[in-house]
This record gives structure tokens, C-alpha cells and sequence, in this order.
């Protein structure tokens, strides 16, 4: 942050709290855009692309068993590779796709038996370090369930949280610390961590009002 360059991308970001990513390592931004597109940049934020298209990523093999809707996130592997987070119609299916060899493949975690019937919603996809992190939320209000599952190795093995009963509050922020450590605020004024092997999420103190975010 000590320097900085100025980048253009003649478009719109999507209205997403994921919808901008960075590779530390090759200096390249991946962009989620408000049509529905994704493109990513070169060093330094130049020479942008297209990566994919909602249409196109529903029209593939991945994307169908998907019942991909709309793309909610955008963040990079640990090794580069570009990653999108999705909404799927296809109950139990957590909607997160890697970039391999030219094609889009559905790297989601698989779920627990009783999460088959459930709708499937990513929130965040994110990666610090070495690990990426996802957020999803499951089922139907009011019993919808927060779930946190963290990747080494760009989305081929899971490690999954337990889930968090939602209660009617919403996700309004996220971030992501040291390790597998997550921490999250709620409407409700509530926050809550958790780190990859817990057997819980932990409670913190109710927040002040207007807190927005919460670093981990």
C-alpha cells in the first residue's frame, strides 16, 4: 500500500461485497461486474479481459447441475487461480467454481445428507494467505443456518464449520484474519468467530451501534 497506480475498468461493479479480488503474488484483479460478467486485469489493474459470463457458466456441464443463478463473489486460489462464487437452484449445492484448464468447474463443499433438501446461498468467498474462506447460508428463514468452510488447495478438499442458526438476523459483515480465522457481524448487532476444526462459533459482546465492520 506504500505505492499506488491508477487502473480502469470501464464498467460497473456488482453490487456485492465480493465483487473485487486481488492475486498478491502476479499483481492481477479479478472483477465481478453488474451484467452479470466477470473480467480479470493484468498487473497492475491494465489490460482487462473476460473470464466468464453468467450465461455462459449456466450453459456448462458444472453449471447445470448447479442451476446456476446469479454470481455473488469473486476472490483468487491460493495459487492463482480465479474463483467465482454463485447462487444455485439445485438444493444442497454450495456454488463456488475454479478456473482449471481453460473451464469453470464446481468445487463447492459437499454438505451433510440433511442439507439436500436446502437452498444454498454463498455470501463471501475470499482468500488470505494460503487458505480461502467461504460463507453460506442454509435453508429458509427462519431457520436458516450460517455455514464457514475453509480450502487449501483451491476448492478440491472442505473443511466445514459448524452451522450457526441465523435467527431472523442477516449477514451485514465479514472479514477474514491470521490462519483459517473468521469473524462476523449481524443485523442483529451480534458478532461471532470462528476458526477451521472448531467445535463452535464463539460469541462476542453485543457490538455499538453503527459498527460496520469487524476485523479477525
Amino acid at each position: 500500500g506504500r505505492a499506488w497506480s491508477p487502473g480502469l475498468l470501464d464498467a460497473a461493479l456488482a453490487d456485492v461485497p465480493g465483487a473485487l479480488a486481488a492475486d498478491p503474488a502476479s499483481g492481477h484483479l479479478l472483477a465481478l461486474l453488474a451484467d452479470g460478467t466477470a473480467d480479470t486485469s493484468g498487473p497492475g489493474g491494465t489490460a482487462w479481459t473476460r473470464v466468464a459470463t453468467r450465461q455462459a457458466i449456466a450453459a456448462s456441464p458444472a453449471g447445470a447441475r448447479c442451476g446456476l443463478d446469479s454470481i455473488t463473489a469473486a476472490a483468487f486460489s491460493p495459487s492463482g487461480q480465479p474463483m467465482l462464487a454463485v447462487g444455485c437452484h439445485r438444493p444442497g449445492t454450495v456454488g463456488i467454481f475454479s478456473r482449471t484448464g481453460g473451464s469453470w468447474q464446481l468445487t463447492g463443499p459437499t454438505l451433510p445428507a440433511g442439507y439436500a433438501h436446502q437452498p444454498i446461498t454463498v455470501l463471501r468467498l475470499t482468500t488470505t494467505g494460503e487458505t480461502t474462506s467461504a460463507l453460506f447460508a442454509a435453508g429458509n428463514a427462519p431457520a436458516t443456518r450460517l455455514l464457514a468452510a475453509w480450502s487449501t488447495d483451491g476448492g478440491k478438499r472442505w473443511t466445514l464449520s459448524p452451522a450457526l442458526p441465523l435467527n431472523h438476523a442477516a449477514l451485514t459483515g465479514s472479514s477474514s484474519g491470521p490462519g483459517s480465522s473468521l469473524a462476523i457481524v449481524l443485523s442483529n448487532r451480534h458478532a461471532m468467530t470462528v476458526t477451521s476444526g472448531a467445535s463452535s462459533w464463539q460469541a462476542l459482546p453485543v457490538l455499538p451501534a453503527g459498527t460496520a465492520t469487524l476485523a479477525a
